[in-house]
């Protein structure tokens, strides 16, 4: 009898882990910042509850470093990491952390299912260089040129819209796509750009423009020193604001600024793992959209 049940037990234990799925998220920015927790807060909400997935997370902080000697560290400590788990589905956020993971992908994994998501739909180098690939693709698209028409629509007078932008690997990566759209619309409006540099001093800029005037945020997370900008300041700095505000991201949500159409980091990591789950059942990558983009959140105060 005892036998018995210590092969019942035996033969329980042995599905269960064979049932069990490994699925890794890596993001390109630190815990804390508010684009990757929503990132992973959207993954979440579709895993939690499943005891048969372990989820795990990686944050290559590309905001804090951006040498190539800890990108060659990162590359090694990884190889040693990821060789102790094999997993089923990799998840990975935003453009600096698909092509780091691109550019290493043999060393790191293998036989994986990826699922890629944050990328700009209008930067055609990533849809090419993914498409038809092992890989289903979950892009972005900033509403510029509406969030633009959107000022415009709400404050019929606006003569000035500032924009606040960082320098951020991001948005290096958005900058072509964002100068089209202030190119297209400089006729209605004029669009002012400003660097994120001493808050203080943009405060005091802002404050000092025309009444007709609105501002829009575009990426804000590290200042002129490459240090994140906490949501404890930029509390402060919305606050301050004497005009109306409008963001391109969910990620900037506060109780001081209008709202916009928004990119939702909450969608890129639900819809990433909804693909990812079905990978996990499996389905193939050709099985599934290779190309997903969610939509645009409204969002407004």
């Amino acid at each position: 009898m005892v036998y018995r049940l210590v092969c019942i037990y035996f033969v329980l234990v042995t599905f269960v882990f064979a049932n069990e799925k490994n699925v890794l998220l890596i993001h390109s920015f630190s815990k804390g910042t508010n684009w990757a927790d929503n990132v992973s807060a959207g993954v979440e909400s579709v895993f939690d509850g499943d005891s048969n997935i372990n989820l795990s997370t990686e944050y290559i902080n590309i905001e804090k470093h951006t040498d190539a000697k800890y990108f060659d560290l990162l590359h090694d400590f990884y190889v040693k990491r990821f060789s102790k788990t094999k997993y089923d589905v990799v998840i990975v956020s935003d453009h600096f952390a698909v092509e780091f993971v691109m550019k290493y992908k043999d060393d790191f994994f293998h036989d994986v299912a990826f699922i890629f998501c944050g990328l700009e739909k209008n930067i055609k180098k990533y849809t090419k260089k993914y498409k038809n690939k092992n890989i289903n693709l979950v892009l972005e698209s900033v509403r510029h040129k509406r969030n633009f028409a959107l000022a415009k629509e709400l404050f019929p007078e606006l003569k000035l819209l500032y924009f606040i932008d960082d320098k951020s690997y991001s948005n290096k990566i958005y900058n072509p796509v964002k100068d089209a759209a202030i190119l297209s619309f400089q006729d209605s409006v004029i669009i002012e750009k400003e660097s994120v540099t001493n808050l203080q001093n943009i405060l005091s800029r802002i404050n000092n423009l025309p009444k007709d005037s609105a501002v829009m945020i575009g990426n804000f997370t590290i200042n002129d020193k490459n240090k994140i900008i906490t949501n404890y300041e930029k509390e402060i700095f919305f606050k301050s604001i004497d005009k109306p505000i409008f963001i391109l991201s969910d990620e900037q949500i506060n109780d001081h600024v209008l709202g916009g159409y928004l990119l939702s980091g909450f969608e890129q990591g639900r819809t990433s793992a909804e693909l990812a789950y079905k990978r996990l059942k499996g389905k193939r990558a050709s099985d599934l959209p290779l190309i997903t983009i969610p939509d645009t959140v409204p969002i407004f105060n």
